[in-house]
């Protein structure tokens, strides 16, 4: 196999970022990791907004050289909390069969809870 396509490497860093003169620069969730799950082409993330909570977002990856703008990206934060009350950091744990396993740092006490979200779930979301 040719090694070489591994050791390429594509960036994302939206405009708003480094906006152009007279616009104001946005802050945009910072990956921290990566996990592919082959049998859906859908790409869990994990990372946050700057000095925000930990959270994982889901994004098709069935064109993985195609730039997913983050109005595509999926934060799972939206689905398991809500109204941003229930958990602090949500991170992902793995892929299923047939959903996708997280867990939440309760706010209440600390502790960490497993959520199921399931890839139907995620696909009509996305």
């Amino acid at each position: 196999m040719d090694t070489a396509f591994w050791r390429w490497r594509a960036d994302y860093v939206p405009a708003c970022v480094h906006p152009e003169e007279g616009q104001k620069a946005e802050e945009v969730f910072i990956w921290t990791g990566a996990d592919y799950d082959p049998d859906t082409d859908l790409l869990a993330v994990i990372g946050c907004i700057w000095a925000c909570p930990y959270s994982t977002i889901v994004l098709d990856f069935s064109c993985p050289l195609q730039p997913q703008p983050p109005e595509r990206w999926l934060d799972l934060r939206h689905i398991v909390d809500p109204d941003d009350t229930r958990f602090d950091d949500i991170e992902f744990v793995r892929w299923e069969s047939d959903s996708l396993l997280l867990r939440g740092c309760d706010t209440e006490d600390g502790r960490w809870k497993e959520v199921r979200v399931p890839v139907e779930q995620l696909r009509a979301e996305l």
